[in-house]
């Protein structure tokens, strides 16, 4: 059994307010970010570094609260083996958004490629929600009003060590992925719904790998997510299947993310998972940069309160002269702004979990 690893994790920070893109089920924000801040923190656990794009700056006119959906990186950007796609969901995301996810991606991994407006003259649409990544193989739910063909075709064409298999959905409401996730390579998680089993009929059939499948009764329970021999599921539900995984070699650990699924179902779409180590060669100029950055923010980065429980280490940057940086530290925190030349950061604040430096000019 191949393991999922991940050295970093992607995630939104959530803003103060969110327009529900389902207008009976109100979120509450407060919730929402605690629950977001435990799954940094168990990801954490897991030997995952957290990188946490801040909030956008709005202008004066903008008074429009952000779509839930705006929080769900992993509809925006795929990460496989080293190669990064910035996907096109129908909604157009934030121009701005997507800028700050490549920059970040070109110092985690060593290639960054985009999503093109049209393949063959038709209107591109990808959705991260849509691809199911087995570790061998990808599949991709097509459905209307999200992932279409053309899309497929341009996911095949960046990822082509791996075999692109369609899955053609009747379900335009959810994404694949509330159908169908991965436990491990080898074992595939699927609900009781009939779009789910007739989804696994067709895995069965035209998969080039062969997989064993855990039913779970309840369809809100099937997203789970798998890093680094641990495996992430669903708590607040009344299905517990995932508990017959006990002894089997991974950690389970059970999730209250009630408030997360109203803003995206599954969890999962919160979060980017990287394995930095996965891009030939380019991690180890990638970790020669972390040390000698890391060495001047720690001469340079005046806080308010330093952090004294524990080391600051830099999560990603790209060498080039004023891309942005993230820097996290095992228990304080801040954000603000700073350079490696002796200048202070501006706009410091303290809080718990990850640290964001949200411009670092790396003077070379």
């Amino acid at each position: 059994m191949q393991a999922m690893r991940a050295t970093h994790a992607l995630f939104i920070r959530i803003p103060d307010a969110l327009k529900s893109e389902d207008k009976k089920r109100k979120i509450d924000i407060d919730i929402l970010k605690r629950q977001q801040d435990e799954l940094r923190a168990t990801l954490y656990e897991a030997g995952v570094q957290i990188i946490e794009l801040p909030i956008l700056e709005k202008s004066a006119k903008d008074k429009d609260k952000d779509p839930a959906s705006s929080i769900l990186v992993g509809d925006l950007v795929i990460v496989i083996r080293g190669i990064a796609l910035l996907t096109r969901p129908k909604k157009e995301p934030n121009a701005e958004r997507m800028k700050q996810i490549a920059t970040t991606l070109r110092g985690l991994t060593w290639a960054v490629h985009e999503t093109p407006k049209e393949e063959n003259g038709n209107k591109c649409v990808l959705e991260g929600g849509d691809v199911l990544f087995t570790g061998r193989e990808i599949f991709v739910g097509i459905r209307k009003g999200a992932t279409n063909v053309e899309g497929a075709m341009v996911l095949a064409r960046t990822f082509r060590d791996f075999p692109v298999i369609t899955l053609f959905m009747n379900d335009k409401n959810h994404p694949l992925r509330h159908h169908l996730s991965m436990v491990n390579d080898k074992v595939i998680a699927v609900g009781t719904s009939k779009e789910a089993q007739s989804l696994l009929e067709r895995v069965e059939r035209e998969a080039s790998f062969r997989y064993k499948r855990i039913t779970v009764d309840d369809e809100a329970a099937v997203g789970c997510l798998n890093v680094n021999d641990r495996l992430l599921f669903r708590s607040d539900t009344k299905d517990a299947k995932y508990n017959i995984l006990q002894g089997s070699g991974i950690e389970l650990w059970g999730m209250d993310v009630t408030e997360l699924a109203k803003a995206g179902t599954p969890f999962s779409r919160h979060c980017v998972l990287i394995d930095a180590d996965a891009g030939n060669g380019r991690s180890s100029a990638y970790n020669s940069l972390t040390r000698s950055v890391t060495k001047s923010i720690k001469t340079t980065l005046s806080l308010g309160s330093k952090p004294t429980n524990g080391t600051t280490h830099v999560n990603g940057a790209s060498v080039k002269n004023g891309d942005a940086l993230q820097v996290q530290t095992n228990g304080a925190s801040s954000s603000g702004y700073g350079t490696t030349d002796g200048a202070s950061p501006s706009s410091v604040q303290e809080g718990n979990g990850t640290t964001i430096v949200t411009s670092v000019h790396v003077h070379q």
